[in-house]
């Protein structure tokens, strides 16, 4: 009788440990790395398409402008996203430095 309750109690969901891939998942939803790394790609595609859109703006306004002219107006409309993006990165990979400090904690903790 006490063997078939001691198993009872063991398997038990509220006894069970989350696993460590679920404390990594549910670590890495609250740090926002994800939404960072999304923003990322975001301001990215937008950094390496600015030259293609000044390009037909340009040719939809009946202009004419050189490549050293588009390459000179997309480094001065990219400026401050760059900066931004740079910014954002050292946020990410700080973050993802914490988040792998955490998580090998974690795991030495349960060892």
């Amino acid at each position: 009788n006490g063997l078939v309750t001691a198993w009872q109690q063991y398997i038990d969901p509220k006894n069970q440990r989350t696993s460590l891939r679920d404390t990594y998942n549910q670590m890495l939803k609250d740090t926002g790395i994800q939404a960072i790394d999304t923003e990322l790609l975001d301001m990215k595609k937008v950094i390496e398409g600015s030259s293609d859109d000044l390009r037909t703006e340009i040719t939809k306004a009946g202009g004419f402008a050189s490549e050293s002219q588009i390459q000179a107006l997309t480094n001065a409309r990219n400026k401050q996203l760059i900066k931004n993006y740079n910014t954002l990165l050292e946020t990410r990979n700080s973050k993802e430095k914490y988040l792998q400090t955490a998580i090998q904690l974690e795991s030495t903790d349960r060892q």
